[in-house]
């Protein structure tokens, strides 16, 4: 089988090579092709090498993958220690087993730092300080198996950042208990029907992205919730409230709308 294993709201960690710099660094000959190997931040082992110098990778080998649930790559090759204690030739080698620790140690010196650190900050901030390699030379079969999904999580948490207190700050105290007809719907019916169509568009937007970080960095089921408030459907108030009455959901609101000098939220 291949690893590392693609679970779902678990930081999954592939390997690539370190040793070699340049892809010229190691240049040899096989059955008459030219090859190189363990070519720094390349995903394959070994490349086919072209007279113009392209990296074609040769057939995949086990121990590594990758693949849409993968979120960072690392140094696959580790220190070998037990090739010096039984007085054998000083080795290098590994796969995702050796990549992991990487990540799990700078995770731990993260956490020293600060503690108080969510477990999606931790992902977000690892992403935005990763380098893209995807687009090196031999890396083009697995463009877009990473960053595709970087991109998201960056988008996403950063609207959640910006908006959230924001948009919480919008809904009426008594949303909940008071149900009157609209004024500006009354007096300006087109305005009102504009609106709509935009507080329709963003809400739907929020349902889709918080649907989204319910496996990727961010605060997936608040952004929900936010989300069904702006969009217009069947059964709103009452799909509204359920959510809302979750105690987690119910306080995170009403600390978002404190931070904003409004009133709690009131449900009964």
């Amino acid at each position: 089988s291949l690893y590392p294993a693609s679970f779902e709201r678990v930081l999954s960690v592939s390997g690539v090579y370190t040793i070699n710099r340049e892809t010229t660094d190691q240049v040899f000959e096989d059955k008459g092709r030219k090859l190189t190997k363990q070519v720094k931040d390349r995903r394959a082992g070994y490349f086919y090498v072209s007279d113009q110098g392209t990296l074609t990778p040769t057939e995949i080998e086990k121990g590594v993958q990758m693949n849409k649930a993968v979120d960072l790559v690392a140094p696959r090759e580790g220190y070998l220690l037990g090739h010096d204690i039984c007085g054998e030739k000083t080795r290098y080698g590994g796969a995702s087993s050796s990549a992991a620790p990487v990540v799990t140690g700078i995770i731990g010196l993260m956490w020293s730092v600060n503690y108080c650190l969510s477990s999606y900050e931790v992902e977000t901030i690892l992403k935005l300080s990763s380098k893209g390699v995807e687009n090196l030379t031999g890396n083009e079969p697995y463009k877009g198996l990473i960053l595709w999904l970087s991109s998201i999580s960056l988008f996403i948490f950063l609207f959640s950042l910006i908006s959230m207190r924001w948009l919480a700050g919008l809904i009426p105290s008594d949303y909940f208990i008071k149900k009157d007809v609209s004024k500006f719907k009354t007096n300006n019916p087109l305005l009102w029907y504009l609106v709509l169509l935009i507080k329709n568009i963003l809400g739907y937007s929020l349902i889709i992205g918080g649907i989204m970080m319910l496996v990727l960095p961010g605060q997936g089921l608040f952004t929900i919730i936010i989300g069904l408030m702006l969009s217009n459907y069947p059964g709103k108030y009452y799909i509204e409230k359920r959510f809302v009455e979750i105690p987690a959901v119910f306080k995170s609101i009403n600390w978002l709308r404190a931070k904003s000098n409004k009133p709690p939220i009131i449900l009964k």
